[in-house]
């Protein structure tokens, strides 16, 4: 997948095994949009290790396919300019705002 759409960062990738178990998100709807950002981030916090902003950045665009795989695709470049805000236009795309789709989903476990 091209990385344009990223900035350039000096930042490689670490030589570690960071695909096994991650998750991908298949052109799901709003719900499982929120649902496949907790699990990318539980995923890498179980990896253990630090990772620069943009290695994550680069991480969470290798999770896409389907119809979001060509979304990410007609991005301008450079355009990602953080984490945050990739999850914000992603969030953005599936239709709801990445605070608004938090909120939604915690808002179920009240009781």
């Amino acid at each position: 997948m091209n990385r344009v759409h990223i900035p350039a960062f000096p930042n490689q990738i670490p030589c570690i095994d960071w695909k096994t178990n991650l998750t991908k998100f298949i052109d799901g709807n709003k719900d499982e949009a929120i649902l496949h950002l907790l699990r990318f981030h539980w995923h890498i916090h179980k990896l253990g290790i630090k990772f620069h902003e943009d290695c994550l950045m680069k991480f969470f665009m290798d999770t896409l396919e389907g119809k979001s795989r060509s979304w990410y695709g007609g991005l301008n470049p450079g355009s990602l300019y953080s984490l945050k805000y990739f999850h914000r236009v992603f969030t953005d795309h599936c239709g709801m705002s990445l605070l608004q789709s938090f909120y939604d989903y915690c808002e179920g476990f009240i009781a």
